[in-house]
C-alpha cells in the first residue's frame, strides 16, 4: 500500500531554497560545502536577536564574536557564522527556552562557561536574573521555575 504525501496550499515559513547549499559558485564552478545561502543566516540571527531581545550587538557579544563588526558582516551577507557560532547560538535558545533572560547579561566567556554580567549602580545584577536549573544552581529558599518576567520566584 503506498500512501501519497499530501501538499497542501497554504503559505510555509520557510522560503523556497533558502536553506540549501547553492549548486553552483560564484565564479559558476561547482559550489563546495554546504553553507546555506546568506538569507538564510539573516533570517535566523535576525530572529534569534528578537528572540533573545536583544539589538544585534549585543547578540554578538553573547556569543563572543571576535570584533564588534563581526554579527553585522553576518548580517549584511558578506560572510557566513561559522559552526562554533551556530553551535552557541543554538545554546542560547535552549537557555532562553529554559527561562534565561539575556536583558542583564553583558556576554558570555565560552572558554570557562562564566556568564558576565552588566551592572547596576557598580553591583552586579545576577540575582535578577531566572537561574535554569541545569546550568546555574538556585540560591538557598527559592522554589519554583523562575519567571518569566525576569525576576526569580519568591520564596513559598
Amino acid at each position: 500500500m503506498v500512501i501519497a504525501a499530501s501538499r497542501e496550499s497554504r503559505p510555509t515559513p520557510i522560503p523556497a531554497n533558502q536553506f540549501t547549499a547553492p549548486l553552483v559558485g560564484a565564479n559558476g564552478s561547482a559550489a563546495k560545502g554546504h553553507f546555506a545561502r546568506f538569507a538564510a543566516g539573516k533570517e535566523v540571527l535576525s530572529a534569534t536577536a528578537q528572540e533573545l531581545g536583544v539589538t544585534p550587538y549585543h547578540l554578538g557579544r553573547l556569543l563572543g564574536t571576535p570584533a564588534s563588526h563581526t554579527i553585522y558582516q553576518w548580517l549584511g551577507g558578506q560572510r557566513r557564522p561559522g559552526q562554533m557560532y551556530l553551535t552557541r547560538l543554538s545554546k542560547l535558545l535552549l537557555m532562553r527556552i529554559e527561562g534565561w533572560s539575556f536583558a542583564r547579561v553583558r556576554a558570555i566567556d565560552w572558554h570557562t562557561g562564566e556568564i558576565i554580567w552588566k551592572e547596576i549602580h557598580g553591583q552586579p545584577t545576577e540575582r535578577d536574573i531566572p537561574r535554569s536549573q541545569w546550568s546555574v544552581p538556585k540560591p538557598k529558599g527559592q522554589d519554583g521555575p523562575p519567571r518569566s518576567d525576569g525576576d526569580p520566584q519568591p520564596p513559598g
